[in-house]
């Protein structure tokens, strides 16, 4: 399989871009959801930080795998 070498500069641009979007989003959500916790106990308080760690891994990985998608199809499609 041959990879553009415009497509993986997009790729690479589109990774950063895609982690760019993840801070800012998580800066918006994350107050918001630890502003709705109710955990009394330590057990309660730990899954919701659970919930949260997982939250932020999906996040992640979605954001940078879609965008540097995105990118790689751009580069490729107006690099060459």
């Amino acid at each position: 399989m041959n990879l553009s070498w415009w497509g993986q500069i997009g790729a690479l641009a589109g990774a950063v871009i895609g982690y760019a979007n993840y801070a800012f989003i998580l800066s918006i959500i994350e107050p918001r959801l630890r502003a709705l916790d109710k955990s009394q106990t330590t057990e309660e308080r730990g899954a919701f930080e659970r919930k949260i760690v997982l939250l932020r891994r999906i996040m992640l990985a979605i954001e940078v795998a879609v965008f540097a998608g995105v990118g790689y199809f751009l580069g490729s499609t107006f690099g060459g």
